[in-house]
C-alpha cells in the first residue's frame, strides 16, 4: 500500500502548533501503516524550526517528514483578517505540489488529532474535489461582507482546516487554475472561500468528529435559537459524539490554547504535550513558546468565565436539556 499523505503549512511563528499537531497525528495513527507528512514552509523558515517537526521520524520509524519551499507565494494576496497568515493560501497549490499523489489530508496547525484518521483514506470520493466539515457559523459573516467577485455559498459552507482533497480529480478539471484567479481577490476568508466557491457542489461532507470546531462546543446564549440552528445541520447524536469523543479538536478561533488555559479543551491539549511530548523538545520548545504567546487582561478573563461554567456543567447540561426538549 502507498503511503498515506498528510500537509500542514507553516511558517516560524507556527512551527511550534504544527509540531504538536503533526506529532498527535502519529501518535494515534495506524502502526501498520507508513506516513508521510509535508510541510509547506515560505522560504526563510529557519532550519532550527525545520529540525523540530523533523524529530518526529526518529520518534517514530513509519513516517517521513518533507519540507516544500513555497517561496514567495501568494504574497500578493489580499488578506482580510488580521490572524490570517499567507501560508493559509498554499493548500491551494497542492494539485501540483504533489503531481504524484491522488489523494490527501490537509489540517491546520491549530489542532490536535484524538484517533486514527487513516480510515477516511478508503472513503469514497469518486466525483468529489474535497471532503470537509460544515462551517455553519461562516454565513453570519459572509451574509455581511461587500464581496467584491464571486460570493461562497453560505448554506453548504466548510471548514478549510481539515481537507480530504481528491488530487487527482482536480489535476484532470484544471481546479487550481481556478483556485489562482481568485487568489488576489478580496474575499473574508481567503483561500477558505476560494476552496468553497470553485468546490461548490463537489463537496462531500464529513462528520462533525473529524473536524471539531471549538465553536460548537455550547449553546451561544447571545443567540436563542443555536440550538435548533446547529442541529439543522447535524444530527443531535454527531454533535455530542464530536463534542465527547473528537477524531480531531480544531482551535478554530482568535485565542488559541497555547495562548490560554480556559480555551475550551484546551485540557486536552496541554495533557497531550506534557505527557506524550519528548521532555527536551518539551523544555526547550514547547513552554518558551507558550510564555511568549499568552494573553491577559479581559480576553483571558472572558475565556475563564468561559471555562469555569463549562466546568461546573452548567452549559452542557443546557445543550443536552434543549436537545430533548
Amino acid at each position: 500500500m502507498n503511503n498515506l499523505t498528510f500537509v500542514f503549512s507553516a511558517d516560524d511563528n507556527y512551527i511550534v502548533p504544527t509540531y504538536i499537531a503533526a506529532h498527535s497525528l502519529i501518535y494515534n495513527a495506524a502502526r501498520d501503516k507508513r506516513y508521510d507528512i509535508y510541510v509547506l514552509a515560505p522560504g526563510d523558515i529557519s532550519d532550527s524550526n525545520k529540525a523540530v517537526i523533523s524529530t518526529i521520524e526518529k520518534e517514530f520509524d513509519n513516517v517521513k517528514i518533507h519540507f516544500v519551499n513555497m517561496g514567495d507565494a501568494f504574497a500578493t494576496s489580499n488578506l482580510v483578517i488580521k490572524h490570517t497568515t499567507i501560508p493559509t493560501m498554499y493548500r491551494l497549490l497542492l494539485p501540483s505540489i504533489l503531481k504524484d499523489c491522488d489523494k490527501c489530508i490537509y489540517m491546520d496547525g491549530d489542532i490536535l488529532v484524538k484517533g486514527d484518521l487513516s480510515p477516511l483514506f478508503e472513503r469514497d470520493i469518486d466525483g468529489y474535489y474535497v471532503g470537509a466539515v460544515r462551517d455553519i457559523e461562516a454565513e453570519q459573516y459572509i451574509t455581511r461582507f461587500n464581496y467584491t467577485h464571486e460570493k461562497p455559498d453560505s448554506k453548504d459552507y466548510v471548514n478549510a482546516g481539515f481537507l480530504l482533497m481528491n488530487l487527482e480529480l482536480m489535476r484532470r478539471d484544471n481546479v487550481e487554475e481556478r483556485f489562482l484567479n481568485l487568489s488576489d481577490k478580496r474575499l473574508l476568508f481567503a483561500d477558505q472561500d476560494i476552496l468553497n466557491i470553485v468546490c461548490r457542489g463537489k463537496i462531500l461532507f464529513l462528520e462533525l468528529k473529524y473536524n471539531a470546531l471549538v465553536k460548537y462546543r455550547f449553546i451561544n446564549y447571545k443567540q436563542r435559537s443555536y440550538s435548533s440552528f446547529i442541529t439543522d445541520h447535524f444530527a443531535v447524536d454527531e454533535i455530542l459524539e464530536a463534542i465527547d469523543h473528537p477524531v480531531m479538536i480544531h482551535y478554530a478561533q482568535p485565542v488559541k490554547p497555547w495562548q490560554c488555559r480556559y480555551v475550551y479543551k484546551a485540557d486536552e491539549w496541554y495533557k497531550y504535550i506534557k505527557s506524550r511530548i519528548p521532555k527536551d523538545i518539551y523544555t526547550e520548545y514547547i513552554l518558551p513558546y507558550i510564555s511568549s504567546h499568552l494573553v491577559t487582561g479581559k480576553e483571558k478573563n472572558k475565556m475563564f468565565l468561559h471555562w469555569l461554567l463549562y466546568k461546573l456543567g452548567v452549559l452542557q447540561l443546557i445543550l443536552n436539556i434543549q436537545h430533548k426538549l
